[in-house]
């Protein structure tokens, strides 16, 4: 609930259900059904910058696994819809900009 709080979102009806949660070292991932991928400290702070997928759209399918998450979407961009299928790795730390 800390992490996903409804007014991030504009309210409880533009709030993203929740894909995927993946371990992080001591951290968590989040990846929400809007593509948009975000780590969190164990108290729900938010830690480094967001990651969209590229053209994400409709449902995300995910499998966590130590340390990341394999996750396959639909992206609509172009002229032809295309599966994607990608692993996405979170490593136990990150360096936090200074």
């Amino acid at each position: 609930n800390i992490a996903k709080g409804a007014v991030r979102f504009g309210g409880p009806d533009k709030q993203p259900s929740v894909s995927c949660v993946a371990s992080a070292g001591p951290d968590f991932t989040l990846l929400y059904s809007t593509g948009l991928i975000e780590r969190h400290s164990l108290t729900g702070q938010r830690v480094g910058a967001g990651l969209d997928l590229p053209g994400a759209s409709g449902d995300i399918a995910a499998v966590p696994d130590f340390g990341g998450f394999v996750t396959s979407y639909l992206d609509r961009r172009g002229p032809a819809a295309v599966r994607r299928l990608v692993t996405v790795e979170c490593p136990a730390s990150i360096d936090e900009p200074e």
